[in-house]
Order: C-alpha cells, then structure tokens, then sequence
C-alpha cells in the first residue's frame, strides 16, 4: 500500500457542503477529487483542467446510447456528405 500524508485545510462551511454533494453525485469522494487535481498539477506544471457537472434528462440519455451503438434516429455514416444527404432526405419526407 502507498504511504499518504494527511493534508488540513480550512474551507468555508457552507462550500464544503456544497462540493461535497456536487462529488457524491459524480461518485468522487473528497479525497479523490483532491488528489486528481494535485495529479494533475504535477503532470502539466499549471493548473490545467476545468471540471464540470452536466445533468441529462433520460430521454438524451438514452439518445446518447442509442448514437453510440448505432441505433440512433441518424446514422451511423462513413462521410459528412452521407449525413447531410440522410439529413436532406429526412426534411424533405417532413415536408
């Protein structure tokens, strides 16, 4: 097993709460999200990342799978002028 320090540090009540949650939500405890950004830290020499939380419904949940296995309403295609030819055709149904 690693050796690890301790680290103490002073963070506003109300923060702490809130980051916290915001974590348990991405399944990242404290400890963890600490030690990604210190990683990170140490491998770019800057402070080199912006980590942000997005929130899908389920219905762009589950149109996100559906693209990734090919199941999706469009595509999958081999060019972009396959995708705007199925695009244009699609319209023009619609029409």
């Amino acid at each position: 097993m690693n050796k690890t320090d301790n680290l103490t540090i002073r963070v506003e009540p109300k923060l702490k709460k809130s980051v916290e949650e915001k974590l348990n939500d991405m399944g990242i405890t404290m400890a963890q999200a600490i030690t990604m950004y210190f990683r990170q830290i140490d491998m770019t020499d800057s402070i080199p990342f912006v980590v942000k939380r997005y929130e899908y419904n389920v219905e762009t949940l589950k149109a996100m799978q559906e693209t990734k296995e090919g199941k999706g309403l469009y595509g999958p295609f081999n060019t972009v002028d396959e995708m705007w030819a199925d695009l244009e055709n699609k319209l023009e149904e619609e029409d």
